[in-house]
């Protein structure tokens, strides 16, 4: 790849505007004026799914959390690898 005769690209972190450097030593965003050298560093993260790993919760966790029996309702306790099946009860008029 060539280097272009404009110098390097830069997107403003605080206005968004992309523009070229034109070789000058310093980056100026020409429309806010921000200095391009100032710009937050982002840490990238090593692994997408080490990323992901650390948002969801373990399924464990999600299984041990208590959900409510409201009143006049039995709770329901299932073996391991049953799936409940929901009964809709009709309703009398």
């Amino acid at each position: 790849m060539t280097k272009s005769k404009y110098g390097n690209r830069y997107q403003c972190f605080k206005c968004g505007c992309k523009f070229y450097d034109l070789n000058k030593p310093k980056s100026i965003c020409p429309k806010c004026g921000a200095d391009q050298a100032e710009a937050p560093r982002h840490e990238k993260p090593s692994h997408g799914a080490a990323h992901r790993a650390a948002i969801i919760p373990p399924v464990e966790e999600l299984l041990e959390e208590a959900i409510p029996v409201a009143e006049g309702e039995e709770e329901l306790i299932l073996d391991e690898g049953e799936v409940p099946l929901e009964i809709e009860e009709e309703e009398e008029f």
